[in-house]
């Protein structure tokens, strides 16, 4: 079964069928390409973005180039489920953001502060200060969100910040 096919048919649930095709493909040489042109589809994006996720997370897939990570970036504001949205966030501890890429991911960040689903906003809070520590011209205005989701934000959104060791400043 092709990595497309397997990603395609994924429930949206059952991880292992990922996990066995990570397992299958992550030494293809187009492997991170493949994944990052599938964002494109509506319906692999759950699936491409999880297996993005996964690599990075467990620091197992080749490092993605400045290129691959700014073509990774520049498809963010193209995803449609709350999942993938969340997947991208979850990917971002785990990079340097490059420099052609900080306008796209500030712009979609500020998206995210505003998305309905808290996970995504609790992610974008984490997104944004992320992006002010590698640009510190954002600094300023990461502490001013942070400080007022500590202030607003429903519980969990205020955990997820704790988590990440944010708090107001």
């Amino acid at each position: 079964m092709s990595l497309q096919t397997v990603i395609k048919t994924w429930d949206g649930n059952d991880t292992e069928a990922l996990k066995t095709a990570y397992r299958e493909y992550v030494e293809a040489p187009d492997f991170a390409d493949q994944l990052i042109a599938l964002l494109a589809y509506g319906n692999c994006q759950p699936g491409a973005s999880w297996l993005l996720k996964y690599g990075a997370e467990r620091q197992t897939s080749p490092d993605l180039s400045a290129e691959q990570l700014a073509d990774l970036l520049a498809q963010a504001g193209q995803l449609q489920s709350w999942q993938s949205r969340l997947h991208l966030l979850q990917i971002l501890p785990h990079i340097q953001i490059p420099a052609e890429s900080v306008t796209v991911l500030e712009y979609w960040l500020r998206s995210g502060l505003q998305d309905s689903n808290k996970f995504v906003r609790a992610w974008s809070y984490g997104g944004f200060y992320l992006l002010s520590e590698q640009y510190p011209q954002y600094r300023e205005e990461a502490d001013a969100f942070i400080r007022i989701a500590m202030r607003d934000e429903v519980p969990s959104v205020k955990a997820r910040l704790r988590q990440l060791g944010i708090s107001a400043s």
